[in-house]
């Protein structure tokens, strides 16, 4: 396993949850980033960095993250 990312027993730790797709629901419920697992019964993936950042208050807002570029420039009519 890599030390990049959670462990199941650290995603079970941290979510109170063994099974994935609960630890995916409850990861999804708070807002957490990670990668949902592709197949099932495997666990959903959570950078260590990213939890590191997110429990000593860090992490950014996952909002902040998820915003694409800002198109409204181009749709807006200028007065002539």
């Amino acid at each position: 396993m890599s030390h990049l990312i959670l462990s199941p027993s650290e995603l079970a730790s941290l979510t109170g949850y063994a099974q994935p797709a609960r630890q995916a629901q409850w990861l999804a419920s708070r807002s957490w980033v990670f990668e949902p697992p592709r197949r099932r019964g495997e666990s959903p993936k959570v950078s260590r960095a990213y939890f590191d950042a997110r429990m000593a208050g860090k992490a950014p807002a996952p909002e902040a993250e998820r915003q694409g570029p800002r198109f409204a420039w181009m749709t807006t009519q200028r007065a002539a």
